[in-house]
């Protein structure tokens, strides 16, 4: 399946947001919040697609014959090849209701664990989501990577708690998600600058002192 018809196959199962464009640039998609395209000015998704067409790959043909290798270590892990799946924080909300974003985690965080690579799963107004990507990549032994959303520092720092029982490869934040305006007002909000206090913060022990992998 190329990506023209995956575009095809997608069109009707995506909500009101997402077009199943047949290029994915965010030009149809920006300034709509919820919704897959950027935030402010809605270009930074068209300009990122942009800046990747430069990025080309330079093939050697005259060479020995030989398997090519593509693998890559990687956060302390051999990956089969440097592409991972990134994370989405909510996808029936940005995408449509054709899944639950627990499935969605689980979907992928197996799916790439198979291929030998990795997913990042998201954050989300909705406590559960954070919490069964955290059993997921427990039950892979660590094999995910697991993001947290800027919110006020006790709800970060909870949240990472969890995330340490299940020892993943990395644990991420999104920090161009402070401010988003359904965020912002959601409780707790995702703050925009909720690092400012970690002066005055006691580091529990538990998570200075372990490692992740």
């Amino acid at each position: 399946m190329d990506y023209k018809e995956l575009a095809a196959a997608a069109r009707g199962n995506m909500g009101p947001w997402c077009k199943a464009c047949p290029v994915c640039d965010g030009r149809a998609c920006g300034s709509h919040m919820p919704g897959p395209g950027s935030k402010g000015t809605g270009t930074v998704a068209a300009r990122n697609f942009a800046a990747w067409q430069d990025v080309r790959v330079q093939m050697d043909t005259i060479h020995e014959a030989y398997d090519a290798d593509t693998s890559v270590k990687l956060f302390g892990r051999g990956l089969s090849v440097p592409v991972m799946i990134g994370p989405l924080g909510d996808v029936r909300l940005h995408y449509g209701d054709k899944w639950e974003m627990e499935d969605y985690n689980s979907c992928i965080l197996h799916a790439a664990a198979d291929a030998g690579s990795l997913a990042w799963t998201g954050d989300g107004k909705i406590a559960s989501i954070h919490e069964s990507a955290v059993h997921d990549i427990r039950d892979l032994d660590g094999l995910g990577v697991t993001t947290i959303k800027p919110w006020n520092l006790e709800t970060v720092m909870r949240k990472l708690e969890l995330a340490f029982t299940a020892r993943p490869v990395a644990i991420a934040m999104d920090i161009d998600a402070a401010g988003i305006p359904f965020l912002k007002g959601f409780q707790p909000p995702a703050e925009r600058s909720p690092w400012r206090s970690c002066n005055r913060w006691q580091m529990p022990a538990t998570l200075t002192t372990r490692r992740l992998c």
